[in-house]
């Protein structure tokens, strides 16, 4: 699980260490635009802010927000269930993944603990 994840969390430290320990190489510092006119051939248009690190692509800051909020959440849940099945009691106890369609928009609860079905 932890290799699975090892890529993305090594991208958001890249960029925090960006801001924190600047450096004058590739990708060694934060690149941050807010909001800009953009001139498309037909029209005018607002570009929304964007960022990336130095000599590479940038991305729309408030889309990679909601990603980096619902991984970090993603990543702690599955941190917890790996601790559950580490240190479980000798009891037929399994973590659900409830489907999307069936969760609570109020209390979107991703998992839950519930008895096996092998009980």
């Amino acid at each position: 699980m932890i290799q699975d994840w090892e890529p993305w969390v090594k991208e958001i430290i890249r960029m925090r260490n960006a801001v924190d320990h600047p450096e004058d190489k590739k990708g060694g510092k934060l690149v941050v635009h807010n909001f800009r006119l953009g001139a498309p051939p037909q029209e005018l248009s607002v570009i929304e802010p964007m960022w990336g690190l130095s000599d590479g692509p940038e991305s729309g800051i408030r889309a990679d927000m909601d990603t980096i909020i619902e991984s970090i959440i993603q990543l702690g849940e599955s941190i917890l269930a790996g601790l559950f099945y580490q240190f479980k009691p000798a009891f037929p106890l399994v973590i659900f993944e409830i489907p999307e369609k069936d969760r609570d928009p109020k209390f979107p609860k991703r998992l839950r603990v519930g008895v096996s079905s092998e009980a």
